[in-house]
């Protein structure tokens, strides 16, 4: 199968699992904003991603080496399972210290035995993702996904919108979801075959930690960059406010979604191709296509912000508007700078994602410091922003040491422009004459990367004429 086909057919069947889940967590959050109150959804988005920094240090990062090291396709899949298994249980039990946190902490000591529970269920679950990832069982992962969505979905709807638990009600939706979605999957995979404890080796546990422990501190920088800025809100504006925010990042979350759905199929194919005759310009390709189909999409959501927002959403939630265009601009650099940082994974080069990772952290900790004492959550929105473009910059640079792909940076700042120019656009003006203008600007923005979107279309046109028609692969 050609390099693009396959890419491309990857893309779609986790396309087809991820947005069906996606698609469910979108329509429900109407409902959550009723059921919830902002101090509530506060809580809830506090426990959900204090457990997405806990992770990598609990799991030592292993399943990351899991999907790695499976990649290989050197016939050790029982080593490298039975080792990360072992490592998850040994770092599980240790995790169970964090009662003593967790309860020097008034707000969330109510909820530490429902923070433990998902806590070591999020470790296998990722654990076991990784490996029908490894193992290529790609319409089994996006199954699994809408299965555990769906699972959310109605465990809320049932213990929170009917029974009226609140927060309670919703951890616990989380535990039933991934606890049922864990046992799917272990039977789908037949996993017991995978593991026994002849297989657990010191040297495979030494070499996947090797490549797994530079991740850990590189996970937790993402966390301080993406979820940090939520304990600030906390501590220097409200939970009402953390709850604002948390929805506000709802919206730009979807161009996080999809690149994540990218990402799972592009680590494959950057992976396969590192060590192959014109790798640079199969790189170079595909980057193209995300700026221009990241830029595109970001723009064309920006004309629907404001009317969606103060159409669907409770008074309370309101003001989620303002803060949303920075957020998209910001989810646009994340992406870009995760493109180049697939790069330290596939050439096994960790230690540069941490690196680039530590300095967006710092920026992003200490941009949130100053300016959400001055300008509120609109400060943590610029943070966000200028971080995220820091890390663009720095990786763009750093990857130089070992691949060289062309940033095109004129294309990004033109790019960046029109959004920039929309974003003044929702601030300050509104009605049929906002409207007008935000369409002729994405009009704008789809002439300027034309020439890419001919290129995309000729990809996919012949990706459908080979899998049709038995054409040479590309």
């Amino acid at each position: 199968m050609g390099k693009y086909k396959k890419l491309g057919v990857n893309i779609v069947t986790f396309f087809v699992g991820n947005m069906g889940s996606r698609l469910i967590q979108f329509i429900f959050i109407p409902m959550y904003t009723y059921w919830l109150t902002t101090y509530e959804y506060g809580i809830i988005d506090t426990v959900v991603i204090t457990v997405s920094l806990c992770c990598p240090l609990v799991s030592m990062s292993i399943h990351d080496a899991l999907l790695r090291f499976l990649l290989e396709h050197d016939g050790k899949e029982n080593e490298y399972y039975s080792a990360s298994l072992f490592l998850g249980a040994i770092g599980s039990l240790f995790f169970l210290l964090s009662a003593f946190v967790f309860n020097s902490i008034d707000l969330l000591r109510p909820y530490w035995l429902y923070f433990y529970i998902y806590m070591v269920l999020s470790v296998f679950f990722y654990i076991q993702n990784s490996l029908i990832r490894g193992l290529e069982y790609n319409k089994l992962y996006s199954g699994l996904g809408v299965i555990n969505t769906l699972l959310q979905a109605l465990c809320i709807l049932l213990l929170v919108g009917k029974f009226r638990l609140g927060i309670d009600g919703y951890l616990m939706s989380m535990i039933i979801a991934y606890a049922s979605s864990l046992l799917v999957s272990i039977f789908a995979t037949k996993s017991w075959n995978y593991f026994s404890t002849k297989y657990i080796s010191k040297c495979q546990i030494q070499s996947m930690l090797m490549y797994s422990l530079p991740l850990v501190p590189n996970a937790m920088m993402w966390w301080v960059i993406n979820s940090s800025d939520k304990y600030m809100i906390l501590y220097l504006l409200s939970p009402e406010a953390n709850g604002v925010f948390a929805i506000a990042s709802k919206i730009p979350l979807v161009i996080n979604v999809a690149y994540s759905i990218f990402l799972m199929a592009w680590q494959i194919s950057v992976v396969e191709e590192r060590n192959q005759e014109g790798k640079e310009n199969f790189y170079h390709m595909i980057y193209l296509c995300m700026i221009s189909g990241l830029f595109i999409f970001a723009s064309f959501i920006m004309i629907f912000i404001k009317p969606a927002i103060l159409t669907f959403l409770s008074d309370g939630y309101n003001e989620t508007w303002k803060y949303i265009p920075l957020l998209l601009i910001s989810a646009i650099f994340t992406c870009l700078a995760g493109y180049y940082g697939s790069f330290y994974v596939a050439f096994k080069k960790t230690g540069g994602a941490l690196k680039t990772s530590m300095v967006c952290a710092m920026v992003s900790i200490c941009l949130n410091l100053f300016l959400i004492r001055y300008i509120g959550l609109l400060g943590v929105a610029m943070s966000n922003l200028i971080s995220f473009l820091t890390l663009y910059v720095y990786r763009i640079i750093d990857t130089k040491r070992f691949l060289i792909i062309k940033p095109e940076s004129v294309l990004v700042l033109c790019n960046t422009a029109i959004l920039i120019t929309q974003t003044f656009i929702i601030y300050f003006l509104d009605g049929y004459v906002a409207f007008l203008i935000l369409i002729f600007l994405f009009v704008l923005m789809t002439f300027i990367n034309r020439s890419l979107l001919v290129k995309i279309v000729a990809i996919l046109k012949e990706i459908v004429q080979k899998k049709y028609y038995g054409k040479n692969s590309v």
